[in-house]
């Protein structure tokens, strides 16, 4: 599971770089999407995939990548089309991805 943690984050970091190419070329910067994107996408990611390097994989660690990145994927929906509930979603599906996360690595 941890090359699928890697894998997704380097998905994010290309998406990232694109859409800040974007953002510098159409003369738009909406950097919270874009802080969003590079944060919680990649570095979050990467960071998780490598600290589960060191812990054996089960079905928390599972349900943990689902929650995160589906509840990334409502947050950016949310910010990009403005909807307040889908951001609300997004977030308390990457709270509770975390508080697995914390669960796994000091249980």
């Amino acid at each position: 599971m941890v090359s699928s943690w890697l894998r997704i984050a380097s998905i994010y970091f290309a998406i990232s770089v694109g859409y800040g190419i974007y953002m510098y070329a159409t003369d738009t910067y909406d950097w919270v999407i874009y802080a969003h994107l590079l944060i919680l996408g990649w570095l979050s990611n990467a960071v998780i995939g490598y600290a589960y390097q060191y812990t054996n994989s089960g079905e928390l660690e599972n349900w943990q990548f689902y929650l995160f990145n589906i509840g990334l994927l409502l947050l950016f929906i949310g910010l990009i089309f403005s909807s307040v509930v889908l951001v609300w979603i997004g977030l308390v599906l990457i709270a509770l991805s975390i508080l697995l996360f914390l669960v796994r690595l000091f249980l």
